[in-house]
């Protein structure tokens, strides 16, 4: 005899269908974790805030944080790069008390970069 205080099925269903984009069952793991109590809290208070369960609020934290991870950063684009080698270039010939204006034109009007 099934026990008063379990939900009823259809709770288990909706939320398999949540998880599938097509609405059907989805294949699941379930896995073991150790945290620390007061970073469960902590976990739990950020994942209510969302109104997401904790197993979505961690899995898409952790997607999220790789993603960010993975992003480039503008200093590796090559086309930053030159510009920042030609600026460094441009530092290291700079005379003090020198017209930056003045620079800047001569390298525009003599196709210098």
């Amino acid at each position: 005899m099934p026990c008063s205080a379990s939900p009823p099925l259809d709770i288990y269903w909706r939320i398999y269908k949540e998880h599938s984009s097509k609405g059907g069952m989805v294949a699941m793991a379930r896995i073991l974790i150790s945290v620390p109590d007061d970073r469960l809290r902590k976990v739990d208070a950020l994942a209510r805030a969302r109104g997401k369960s904790r197993s979505a609020f961690l899995v898409e934290s952790a997607l999220a944080a790789d993603d960010r991870r993975r992003t480039v950063r503008p200093a590796d684009e090559p086309s930053v790069r030159h510009a920042l080698r030609v600026m460094e270039a441009t530092r290291e010939r700079w005379k003090p008390g020198a017209d930056s204006v003045l620079a800047v034109r001569a390298m525009r009007d003599h196709g210098r970069h």
